[in-house]
């Protein structure tokens, strides 16, 4: 962050706000859409533009600001300003409340909401500038318009291809993390625990078993206490959480890749009830199943 002004970032192309730009600026979304693992956005918008989402969201948010400044307001009163080429990263609960600037026109901006992989969490170990807003800037030159270019590459992907989409976006969103952790002053002297490594790497090997917080915990050498306490301060929330999003997130990769049937599908991530999958499985991507499926074109399998 500056505190100064600062020359525009590089030009990259434009795009349109997405159809969805309704939603993330009335300040009530709580979750991607059921997107999959990431979806992108650019905006460009004035003076009255604010979103606030007091309990943050379920996802992590990375901006990039290309011009003019944000103001993240924080609940204790404090502001984190930025300028261009500034990039600040929310992970999941961490609340929200975003405007322009009072002191700027405008302000332009690329976005991603994101469920990174567990081997990403280490990438994301930014400057904390108070409440879970983390915050990376760039120097103008070669620096900026590398991560720019690829920010911009990854909702051009996201936005507009046909053929791997997601796989591609994914691609896209992975080697801007490492360009950003390439920057980044902090990337040796924050790692995730060990201890919470073993507990998350525990909940993806389990999925397709019944799990307890204790089994957790006992996977991971801690206390269910001490390890609910770490959890939530590493990754941004919950180990229950995370285990609920693990299994989303596995179940919408296997009904757009596989013809599994939806009772396959419910017991490979750990629901011995397809009905209560189903209604979980909602809740969470606000398609059922089926009209997951459908929305990808996969013919429907009895």
């Amino acid at each position: 962050m500056s505190t100064s002004s600062t020359p525009s970032g590089p030009s990259i192309q434009r795009f349109r706000p997405t159809p969805y730009g309704d939603v993330v600026r009335s300040g009530d979304l709580t979750n991607p859409g059921g997107f999959g693992m990431l979806w992108t956005g650019y905006f460009l918008m004035d003076h009255n533009y604010r979103c606030r989402r007091r309990a943050g969201c379920d996802s992590w948010l990375l901006t990039l600001t290309l011009s003019g400044s944000a103001a993240y307001r924080l609940p204790d009163g404090g502001i984190v300003r930025t300028v261009p080429g500034d990039l600040v990263l929310l992970p999941p609960s961490a609340p929200q409340d975003i405007s322009v600037n009072e002191q700027a026109e405008s302000w332009e901006w690329l976005w991603v909401h994101f469920h990174p992989p567990v081997k990403w969490l280490e990438w994301l170990a930014w400057s904390d500038h108070g409440f879970g807003t983390l915050l990376l800037s760039t120097t103008e030159g070669t620096e900026r318009t590398t991560i720019t270019e690829q920010f911009s590459l990854l909702h051009r992907l996201d936005s507009t291809a046909r053929w791997r989409r997601e796989e591609l976006s994914a691609n896209a969103l992975e080697r801007l993390l490492l360009l950003c952790d390439a920057i980044n002053p902090a990337n040796r002297a924050h790692r995730i625990d060990p201890d919470i490594q073993k507990a998350m790497i525990f909940i993806v090997e389990q999925l397709s078993h019944p799990i307890t917080l204790a089994d957790i915990a006992r996977a991971s050498n801690q206390s269910v206490s001490r390890l609910t306490h770490l959890f939530h301060k590493q990754v941004g929330t919950t180990p229950q959480q995370y285990l609920e999003e693990q299994r989303m997130q596995t179940a919408a990769r296997l009904l757009v890749n596989t013809r599994f049937s939806i009772k396959q599908i419910a017991g490979r991530v750990g629901f011995n009830d397809p009905c209560y999958f189903a209604i979980r499985f909602r809740r969470r991507m606000n398609y059922t199943p089926t009209q997951y499926r459908r929305q990808h074109n996969i013919p429907i399998r009895p």
